[in-house]
């Protein structure tokens, strides 16, 4: 099947005006060509899809007094995307991974901070994914907020509850 694709894009490669031709031999291995043969079937190619990069905006000088200056106040939207509300975490080291989603895109002085049962999870940082470690077993609350550079809560996601399933060996 590797061969089959390898020979169908060198095929695409062609010129637009050349011809392909499909070939089964007595042992019925496809054959593909630009030769027509005894038995080839003409295969129809059809052109390569191009596309031209458009040329960028330039911005005129309404434009950029109209936009907010780099200090402004951003609006942001955090919620958790991973784990899932009510998701049952079945892992026996009790490590849990949490990750959230930010619009638009976290600047600086601001930063994630992350929450379990309502307790902050390490320092606030830049990162948009966390694992906490030694996660002990039943259900927990999870929680993210985005903290400004002074220490104010700039953002806060929708807590979600996770389960975490814990089994142990006696020795």
């Amino acid at each position: 099947m590797r061969c089959l694709s390898a020979i169908v894009l060198l095929a695409l490669c062609i010129g637009a005006n050349a011809q392909v031709y499909k070939i089964v031999d007595k042992n019925g291995n496809v054959i593909f060509s630009d030769k027509p043969a005894p038995g080839a079937k003409e295969i129809y190619v059809p052109p390569v899809q191009t596309y031209s990069v458009p040329k960028p905006k330039v911005a005129t000088p309404a434009a950029a007094a109209s936009k907010k200056p780099a200090n402004a106040p951003v609006s942001y939207k955090i919620a958790i995307s991973s784990p899932a509300d009510d998701e049952t975490v079945r892992q026996n080291e009790g490590d849990l991974a949490i990750s959230v989603r930010i619009e638009p895109d976290l600047r600086e002085p601001d930063k994630i901070e992350f929450l379990m049962d309502g307790k902050a999870i390490g320092k606030p940082s830049s990162e948009t994914s966390t694992v906490v470690k030694l996660v002990p077993r039943g259900t927990h609350t999870i929680g993210a907020r985005i903290i400004g550079g002074r220490g104010a809560v700039r953002a806060t996601a929708a807590p979600i509850t996770v389960h975490m399933k814990r089994f142990f060996r006696n020795p």
